[in-house]
């Protein structure tokens, strides 16, 4: 409560005036509630309302206060004249959706309103964006970079976003005093705010975001399969055909065996990997689909790089595994410098279906 506190009364200090009165947030999951919530507690918008097509997560949102009103659809939206008033629009679905909620607004927004999305990848999000949307110059991509793998609006974190980028990627003919004004409302959330074009974000969250994503995949399918490896290795799939009874039935229970070893003696290391592979599939299908590229050519970069691993594991070659290793320190160093390094908590939760249902943070 204290470190709320504190946060709330710096982010006051250094807020002078709203950057905009009506926000529209169309998507009411995780990232979409926990902008509601921030704008809510540190009273940085007049009203605050979210498109939301699931009953469940609008019956939530109500229940919860987190918005002004809640609506279902676009349509529902504009009918309550929500899409005249709306001054900044926020897209908050998956990626796959963009198009379809660009051609529902196209005929719908006002001229003057700003639209904005909180996407993981940028150039061909803002292709269908710009592409779709009237005003072109007043569609403003950006990137908060922050967020957990937990999904729906129950995940919601008020101060999600303190102390963390979030990035614009503003085509060159956008609106340079709306580029100003959407800076200063994620500054109000808390926010740190930089401008890089679409490509540039793409390559570098594509090596910091992207990438790590696919490689938590990577090893938690490995586990999958490894698993898989260790309880038919002496239970063949023929034989697992034409096994007694009594046979699959021991069959059966050295795969279940396998699989409460691997998540019973999970290490840091594997249990972190498994907390990114455990985000939205979804969403992270969306995201290496629309980023395939950056995505591919830093695969390429990682296989050389365990392979030259593997090769200095294989040759006994401990000085330069210690290299590579200093070198990853030093990395690390930098980014505990630069206020990115998160926590750690080493002990786990007295209930562990805690982690599966998050508890929102007011």
């Amino acid at each position: 409560a204290q470190r709320a506190r504190t946060r709330s009364s710096v982010v006051g200090a250094r807020m002078t005036q709203l950057a905009f009165d009506e926000l529209l947030i169309i998507g009411g999951g995780h990232i979409g509630t926990s902008i509601a919530a921030a704008t809510t507690q540190r009273g940085t918008v007049k009203h605050c309302r979210i498109i939301e097509p699931n009953s469940q997560h609008r019956s939530y949102i109500e229940s919860h206060k987190l918005a002004t009103n809640c609506f279902s659809s676009v349509d529902d939206a504009a009918a309550a004249g929500a899409l005249n008033t709306a001054e900044l629009i926020i897209i908050c679905t998956p990626l796959s959706a963009y198009h379809s909620v660009a051609e529902a607004l196209k005929d719908k927004i006002d001229s003057t309103c700003l639209v904005s999305d909180v996407g993981s990848t940028k150039r061909e999000p803002s292709a269908v964006l710009t592409r779709v949307l009237p005003h072109a110059e007043r569609v403003i991509p950006g990137h908060p970079v922050a967020g957990t793998e937990h999904t729906g609006p129950q995940a919601y974190i008020a101060d999600l976003f303190e102390n963390r980028w979030c990035i614009l990627t503003p085509a060159e003919h956008a609106n340079e005093q709306f580029c100003v004004r959407l800076e200063a409302f994620w500054q109000n959330l808390g926010s740190q705010t930089t401008r890089m074009t679409p490509q540039h974000h793409d390559l570098i969250l594509g090596l910091t975001s992207h990438l790590p994503h696919l490689v938590a995949y990577a090893l938690t399918a490995t586990a999958i399969e490894a698993e898989k490896n260790w309880t038919h290795e002496n239970n063949s799939h023929h034989k697992a055909r034409h096994a007694a009874p009594m046979d699959i039935e021991k069959s059966t229970k050295n795969v279940d065996s396998a699989r409460r070893d691997i998540t019973r003696y999970a290490a840091g290391g594997f249990r972190d990997f498994t907390r990114i592979a455990g985000s939205n599939p979804l969403m992270w299908r969306d995201v290496f689909l629309h980023n395939a590229d950056s995505v591919l050519s830093l695969v390429e970069m990682f296989e050389t790089t365990l392979s030259t691993l593997k090769h200095n594991l294989r040759q006994g070659d401990g000085a330069a595994l210690e290299k590579c290793f200093e070198n990853c320190y030093t990395l690390r160093e930098s980014v505990v410098r630069a206020g990115q390094a998160g926590l750690f908590q080493p002990t786990e939760l007295t209930n562990p279906t805690e982690s599966l249902h998050p508890k929102s943070h007011a």
